[in-house]
């Protein structure tokens, strides 16, 4: 398939749009989910159109966070102009308090702003029959990860199936069960998976605000054949702002 062949059209947006916002009429849903169902290259374009409303819908969400922060820490500060501290000790804790809690909450929006970029796995049509993965990555592009996560179950064991399967977890709010199957997969034999998956755990340490997170990413920055090498980099550039 040609690369053309995955650019959106306006067409496309426009449906893509009202599929995304719930505006679509009955009959225009069930003939746009069929259109997907049959049409791969239309299936890809619905991912990349949804890649792009969550980078657009993150980007918002940072700025207001962000926002939100600084006027939180500039309402401090101007309390604190009246308030006085009883000894240097309690300024040391208040202060190392703040600082920490300013960090952790750096890198949580950093995992927030970078969480999405797992696209999935193309989808391999035969005879319009989709096998369990090729199913999972449909239900994982429209954002139904608990749904993907009962469809891996029935397929076959497998470390591509596993890391999906920890991603959708991941997903769903189950941080503890996905650091703990990408932290197996970070050893994983298939180098594909193997850096997806250390990547992936990486970003978890982010969020939790684990110091070793750094570290880990200039490891990843500074290996040109890495995957996430220039992802890396970008996230311990604004790790430095």
């Amino acid at each position: 398939m040609k690369r053309d062949d995955y650019l959106l059209s306006d067409f496309e947006i426009e449906e893509f749009d009202k599929l995304y916002d719930g505006t679509l009429s009955e009959e225009e849903y069930y003939v746009l989910k069929a259109k997907l169902r049959l049409d791969e290259a239309l299936q890809h374009k619905y991912v990349v159109y949804k890649l792009l409303r969550n980078e657009i819908a993150q980007d918002a969400r940072t700025n207001r966070i962000l926002k939100e922060r600084f006027a939180a820490i500039e309402r401090k500060s101007k309390k604190k102009r009246f308030v006085l501290f009883s000894g240097i000790t309690a300024v040391l804790v208040i202060f190392t308090g703040v600082f920490m809690a300013t960090l952790m909450g750096r890198q949580h929006v950093i995992y927030e702003h970078y969480k999405d970029t797992e696209s999935g796995l193309s989808i391999r049509m035969n005879n319009l029959i989709l096998g369990p993965l090729d199913t999972a990555m449909i239900e994982m592009a429209n954002e139904n990860f608990d749904d993907a996560l009962l469809i891996m179950q029935r397929g076959k064991a497998s470390d591509t199936t596993k890391y999906y399967t920890a991603y959708c977890h991941e997903r769903v709010g189950n941080y503890d069960e996905a650091a703990n199957m990408y932290r197996q997969l970070s050893e994983s034999t298939d180098a594909f998976i193997r850096e997806k998956s250390a990547f992936r755990s990486v970003l978890l340490k982010l969020r939790a605000g684990d110091k070793s997170a750094k570290r880990e990413l200039e490891l990843i920055a500074t290996n040109p054949e890495n995957m996430y090498c220039l992802v890396a980099q970008e996230i311990l550039a604004s790790m430095r702002k």
